[in-house]
């Protein structure tokens, strides 16, 4: 089998291409099909100036790990299988016929078998420290700002997907939206912190210096030896998912 093994990408922030989740579901032959995450991922390749372009997809509970974790622009690692598949190319609905058959176009997929979450982007640091979601101290161990910025990744890491909901973590959802009674998970006893409220500023638009000051912090830390914490590169390995006939829509 075939296996490939990418280092450096970094989570795509193109507006018009989105991280999506698809729900588990039942195709059209009625067997089940394992619910799976596809993330357009950029990687800078040796004495190329255009970043390459794939798109990965993440099974099961792998999923849902990498929909609450994968923040735009994030550095990451992995270990995919290469996956080759036909699919009928349709028009308006339609099959587009060559020579009175469906014309089939042959693509590749990429299955994330492990992967390993690095630094978080400068630029989505700055944005939610500027939109209040994390104070300026946020990397300092102790301080209120780090503790709150914990408790908060906590309740992200329970959170579960609602169907009806039109995201989940910082995905979009794609597929059966079916509203159910939601899966509450048991609530985290946590000690009581005060905030620190961080200047107004208006969501997305946040200064030079905050950028530069989220820039400065993410070189210390890839400068000072690996630490065990929150922030650290987490490696996570797939679990094993029921797949349908291999058409994965992207």
């Amino acid at each position: 089998m075939i296996e490939m093994t990418i280092f450096g990408g970094r989570v795509a922030t193109n507006d018009k291409i989105k991280m999506k989740y698809y729900p588990e579901s039942i195709n059209a032959k009625g067997a089940k099909v394992s619910n799976r995450l596809t993330v357009p991922i950029l990687v800078n390749e040796r004495n190329q100036e255009t970043p390459f372009n794939m798109i990965v997809t993440v099974w099961g509970k792998l999923a849902d790990t990498c929909a609450k974790s994968l923040s735009p622009g994030r550095e990451v690692h992995m270990k995919l299988t290469p996956k080759q598949y036909s699919s009928t190319y349709k028009q308006d609905g339609q099959n587009v016929l060559v020579n009175n058959k469906p014309l089939t176009i042959t693509n590749i997929s990429y299955k994330v078998d492990e992967i390993k979450f690095g630094a978080e982007s400068a630029s989505h640091i700055a944005s939610e420290v500027s939109g209040g979601l994390r104070g300026t101290d946020w990397f300092k161990p102790g301080h209120v700002d780090n503790v709150t910025l914990n408790a908060r990744r906590k309740e992200i890491n329970n959170l579960v997907y609602v169907p009806g909901r039109p995201s989940f973590g910082y995905a979009i959802v794609v597929g059966a939206q079916t509203p159910v009674t939601p899966v509450i998970p048991a609530p985290v006893t946590q000690t009581p912190v005060t905030p620190v409220t961080p200047a107004p500023v208006a969501p997305g638009n946040f200064s030079q210096e905050m950028l530069l000051a989220a820039m400065a912090h993410l070189q210390s830390q890839a400068a000072a030896p690996a630490q065990v914490n929150q922030t650290s590169p987490q490696t996570v390995v797939a679990q094993t998912a029921e797949v349908d006939d291999g058409e994965i829509p992207f």
